[in-house]
């Protein structure tokens, strides 16, 4: 990769792409470990916490904010959620990305002297505590200027991050952003829009800055820039389903990267207009025109602000493939990859059994007129949720972090899903997981004192949280540990649909290898007896592939009989290892 330059220190996103790549020597090396750690940590959402928790001299007794940071504005007239646009760039999991946007958001209160207090200045700082940012007045002709001051406290370091202006140098790797010697950034607020002054460019934008460890008069750059920025109010207005329109819960199946996904969402139906709501994290619902066995529906839809994002959301409709992204540090991967944007689109629909289908993909996107997906539905059919007993498709154990010191435990991340073997949706909230930690034929009880949960549990609901130690985190659950594992960490997913409770196979990662395998569950269900609960099980026999008879606790291959009061039976294959 070439030396970045100013000229390209950010490519703008297109329809073909989500993320713009900057060359990682912007950073030098111990600011890219110290950048990298940053972003590391804050998508471990049981880091902050749990340093919280077990290590109350470091961070706990650290709470309170510096002298001069604004935890909470004084009165004034409020503008809410106004919508932000803002050229920059952001260091992230996927490096250095184009953090350009046409639909952030800011909360902004003026004061009765005219100064201005500004929430969510800086969207891209994944701090602990974010502090409200002060504007002061400079004349009566709509300026103002934003001094250094702290905007948030980031736990794991025990640091305070500040706005500051930045300045581009140019140096022998190619360019870097340093703390700019003039760190005032200059505003101007007129009818109603706050925006940044021609002087804050590409060369000289704003971004956090925090105290060097070698020098604590030096402040290093964090990693993020906001230049060519604007607010204002949103006039974008949502639909919701009226008053007596009957909400119902629907399954969707649809596709992500290749893989067969399920959830659920609410649809309402009144009069030729379909409601579905796509985003439980924002109010607005999708609305389209129902024309016989056809739905028109108008991409670009407006649907409110994203509370769990933190922007304004928009759906978008486009055309997509799935493409395989090379990467030889952490292995190739597929995405999909958006290749046009479209206006509207034209939906199936059977009205005897309410299915809808879409030819294209649906993404629920954190900005106005370009991708920047949270969620993406692949060509997605819907229909109507009843709910049966059903055998959960396999977890998978996406991250791992084993004991650490530093936060006094370990971290798991298991990915439940909400879909049946044959992937179908079943309902989340009938659905747990049980966790083994080295022995895989006792799972682990999360017990009362340890967890401060009122009962002890071998069974996690997966919509169960705790605030700290248990709790889902996006499409994950996340659980705390506070020991090392030797081997390995396991997760089995239960489903209690229909009266009816079935497991799936234990999914086992080797905490050394990160190799993962599985033991397979012999679940009734599963190999095609779908009867079990109505029909009485008389017997069971084991037996090895010779046909001895073997215990029911055998090793390996089994073949295990079961033989039902109506005197039918039924045998099927079992592994154990």
């Amino acid at each position: 990769m070439k030396n970045f330059t100013l000229l390209s220190v950010v490519a703008l996103l297109t329809s073909t792409s989500l993320f713009a790549s900057v060359n990682p020597k912007m950073l030098r090396p111990l600011q890219r470990t110290r950048a990298a750690e940053r972003t590391e940590i804050a998508a471990r959402p049981g880091a902050h916490l749990q340093t919280a928790k077990r290590t109350p001299s470091k961070v706990a007794t650290r709470r309170q904010a510096p002298a001069d940071a604004i935890v909470t504005p004084p009165e004034g007239k409020l503008y809410e959620n106004m919508v932000v646009s803002f050229e920059g760039i952001a260091y992230s999991l996927f490096g250095f990305t184009d953090a350009s946007t046409d639909a952030g958001f800011i909360n902004l209160v003026e004061a009765a002297d005219g100064t201005l207090y500004i929430q969510n200045l800086t969207p891209n700082l994944a701090d602990d505590e974010l502090y409200w940012i002060k504007a002061e007045k400079v004349d009566d002709n709509g300026n103002y200027v934003i001094h250094k001051q702290p905007a948030g406290y980031y736990a794991y370091y025990d640091e305070v991050d500040y706005i500051s202006r930045l300045e581009y140098v140019e140096d022998e790797e190619g360019g870097y952003y340093y703390e700019a010697l003039n760190t005032d950034i200059p505003m101007t607020w007129k009818d109603g829009v706050l925006s940044t002054s021609a002087q804050v460019n590409e060369a000289h934008p704003f971004g956090i800055v925090y105290a060097s460890e070698d020098d604590p008069n030096v402040f290093d750059w964090e990693g993020e820039t906001y230049y060519n920025f604007r607010a204002e109010v949103q006039t974008d207005t949502y639909a919701v389903p009226p008053a007596d329109a009957v909400v119902e819960t629907f399954a969707i199946k649809y596709t992500q990267a290749g893989s067969p996904m399920s959830s659920s969402i609410k649809v309402a139906f009144s009069g030729n207009n379909v409601y579905m709501h796509f985003s439980e994290s924002t109010p607005g619902w999708v609305v389209g025109t129902i024309d016989g066995d056809k739905i028109l529906v108008k991409a670009g839809q407006y649907m409110g602000v994203d509370s769990q994002n933190g922007t304004h959301q928009y759906m978008h409709i486009t055309v997509s493939e799935v493409a395989i992204q090379e990467d030889e540090q952490y292995g190739d991967y597929t995405y999909d990859n958006f290749l046009e944007m479209l206006d509207e689109d034209v939906f199936s629909y059977d009205s005897q059994t309410r299915t809808i289908s879409a030819p294209h993909t649906i993404t629920i996107d954190g900005a106005k007129t370009s991708i920047n997906a949270s969620t993406v539905y692949v060509q997605p059919v819907i229909y109507p949720f009843v709910e049966v007993a059903a055998v959960p498709a396999d977890p998978q154990i996406p991250y791992f972090y084993n004991y650490d010191e530093k936060y006094e435990s370990g971290e798991a991340y298991f990915y439940i899903p909400t879909q049946d073997i044959q992937g179908n949706y079943i309902n989340p909230e009938k659905l747990s997981f049980s966790v083994y930690f080295d022995d895989t034929d006792e799972c682990f009880e999360f017990e009362t004192d340890e967890y401060q949960i009122e009962q002890s549990m071998t069974e996690i609901p997966v919509l169960f949280s705790n605030d700290v130690d248990i709790a889902p985190y996006g499409n994950m659950n996340y659980v705390a540990f506070f020991f090392e594992v030797s081997q390995s960490v396991g997760v089995q997913s239960i489903y209690s649909g229909a009266g009816e409770v079935h497991k799936s196979n234990i999914v086992v990662r080797d905490v050394n290898t990160d190799e993962i395998s599985t033991i397979s569950y012999d679940d009734p269900l599963r190999q095609g007896v779908s009867a079990v609960t109505t029909k009485s099980v008389a017997s069971e026999r084991y037996f090895d592939v010779t046909g001895r008879r073997v215990a029911a606790d055998a090793k390996g291959l089994v073949l295990k009989t079961l033989t039902f009061g109506d005197g039918t039976s039924k045998t099927y294959k079992v592994i154990r290892k």
